[in-house]
């Protein structure tokens, strides 16, 4: 938590972004709801908000038309191309979870909400 306090201290005005990868069942959406929990306790720290890959997996029957739902979760099965659309989309709104007005963003919340589900 210091390392990213100091990274975003550094450039303030912008949003780090961290990928956390590991294997499944390893306890990443564990950390991360707690890095969450932890940025929210201390106001030297910054906002951290979790942004899952599980909701960017491909539709179930496209992964079975590629033979790729046995093996879901492997970097083939996400929708890569949805995931870099959101990430645009936060990076047009002001700060991460705030309401914006301008009409070239987006509400975070809207952009969980509008992730593909399996």
């Amino acid at each position: 938590m210091q390392q990213l306090a100091k990274i975003h201290a550094a450039k303030p005005e912008r949003r780090t972004i961290v990928f956390l990868s590991a294997p499944p069942g390893t306890g990443k959406s564990t950390l991360t709801t707690f890095w969450e929990y932890l940025s929210r306790q201390d106001a030297d720290l910054p906002e951290i908000q979790t942004l899952p890959m599980d909701g960017f997996h491909y539709y179930n029957r496209w992964l079975e038309a590629h033979h790729l739902r046995a093996c879901k979760g492997v970097p083939e099965t996400f929708d890569v191309d949805k995931l870099a659309e959101n990430l645009r989309q936060v990076r047009l709104a002001r700060r991460p979870g705030r309401s914006t007005t301008d009409s070239g963003t987006t509400r975070w919340n809207t952009l969980l909400s509008s992730r593909r589900r399996s």
